[in-house]
């Protein structure tokens, strides 16, 4: 059996750790981050190890390295950079702020002298004022103001998150929109705030996005191997090979239920590949299981049985 009997085309990596499959190309090409294998008709195959460089890239340029400096370092390599880098995020205290917005500006204003922090204030339209694509590097949190939140608006500000630590504060929004930039790890305040609900929230820092699993490993055993074991009579006393068959069965559902989702729900579609990733390592734990049990109990596993 060859790397190739478990590799997964280029559709399904993309919605696994959720980059295009636009994106993923340019990898490729641009900066031969892997190098994948392809089939006869020339469709792209990636195998376990490309998957978790990928996902080990993603996380990274989350935390602010470049793509191009990291696609001649092995997975091993990248995942002390990650290490490093989480520990350095987590560590760091909030020491400067960037406040933007008419009202919040005049509250931190009047108490500025409560605030650990440095506070640099901007008494301007939050959503006008990144038009003009300010600078933003020097800053640790930046709290940004606007009376109502649109679809672009969250477009735009889920930019900034990206990059920044982001704590926003509106009037008025729409649940899908707020709870896009949630699962994005902005902090969403609804306005009036005053002074000291600002100040909690610089001083705990912000919500972490979901953690994901750094590696999903890919299926080891098809649909038709599991359906045989779960319909099995047993032979034996011990009915585990039947009950974890099942469970397989549920687990694997449930992976392709959540890719679906981030299909169908692009404004959840973070929590959603956090849940297939979940899944995606459940499934495998209980893989290694029914292989480790059908080979106590002499249950053959190959397909073609």
């Amino acid at each position: 059996m060859t790397d190739n009997d478990h590799a997964l085309p280029i559709g399904a990596v993309s919605r696994m750790i959720g980059i295009s499959s636009h994106t993923l190309r340019k990898w490729e090409s641009r900066y031969a981050l892997v190098s994948t294998q392809r089939t006869t008709s020339g469709r792209r195959l990636y195998t376990q190890e490309d998957i978790e460089k990928l996902i080990l890239v993603r996380d990274l340029i989350a935390v602010g390295h470049q793509v191009n400096r990291l696609a001649a370092l092995s997975n091993a390599e990248l995942e002390e950079l990650l290490s490093r880098s989480n520990a350095d995020i987590d560590s760091r205290d909030v020491e400067s702020v960037l406040i933007v917005g008419p009202v919040i500006s005049a509250t931190a204003r009047l108490a500025r002298h409560d605030f650990a922090a440095e506070l640099e204030i901007v008494s301007a339209d939050a959503i006008e004022w990144l038009a003009e694509d300010p600078d933003m590097e020097s800053q640790d949190m930046i709290v940004l103001e606007t009376p109502f939140l649109s679809q672009n608006h969250t477009e735009q500000l889920s930019q900034v998150a990206r990059r920044h630590n982001l704590v926003l504060v509106y009037g008025y929004a729409r649940t899908a929109d707020l709870k896009a930039l949630q699962s994005r790890g902005v902090v969403c305040l609804r306005a009036p705030v005053n002074s000291d609900d600002l100040r909690r929230t610089i001083e705990s820092r912000h919500h972490k996005p979901l953690n994901k699993p750094t590696s999903v490993p890919i299926r080891r055993l098809p649909d038709e191997v599991i359906t045989r074991i779960s319909s099995m009579l047993p032979s034996i006393q011990c009915e585990c090979p039947r009950h974890i068959a099942t469970l397989l069965y549920d687990l694997n559902s449930f992976e392709k239920y959540c890719h679906q989702c981030e299909i169908d729900h692009p404004d959840d579609a973070e929590l959603h590949t956090y849940l297939a990733n979940i899944t995606g390592v459940a499934r495998a734990s209980f893989e290694e299981a029914l292989e480790r049990v059908a080979t106590e109990e002499g249950i053959p596993l190959e397909n073609n049985v």
